[in-house]
């Protein structure tokens, strides 16, 4: 018995370890920001607007998730090395 309890508890660790290592950066979420923008709106995009905005995002980072928030309002989600861009004007996350 204690050696299954064992077994569940590294697995445990091992997953925290997993998500805490994989935790996108804020260079990675302001990436995702530039090229969601770009194929959103491509001339707001050659004129450098994603750039500006992924600098203006505050990054937060909850050690197993980071996301990055403008005026209070969640932009980016980041998690497992991936970042989903979630554009509150249209309603839902956009991947």
């Amino acid at each position: 018995m204690s050696k299954k309890r064992s077994e569940r508890g590294l697995s445990w660790i091992l997953i925290a370890v997993l998500l805490a290592v994989l935790n996108p950066s804020i260079r990675q979420h302001r990436y995702a920001i530039n090229n969601e923008l770009k194929k959103e709106h491509p001339l707001a995009g050659l004129l450098g607007a994603g750039k500006v905005i992924g600098s203006l995002a505050a990054y937060e980072n909850y050690l197993f998730f980071s996301t990055t928030t403008i005026k209070g309002q969640v932009i980016t989600i980041g998690a497992l090395g991936m970042v989903w861009v979630v554009m509150p004007e249209a309603g839902g996350p956009k991947v």
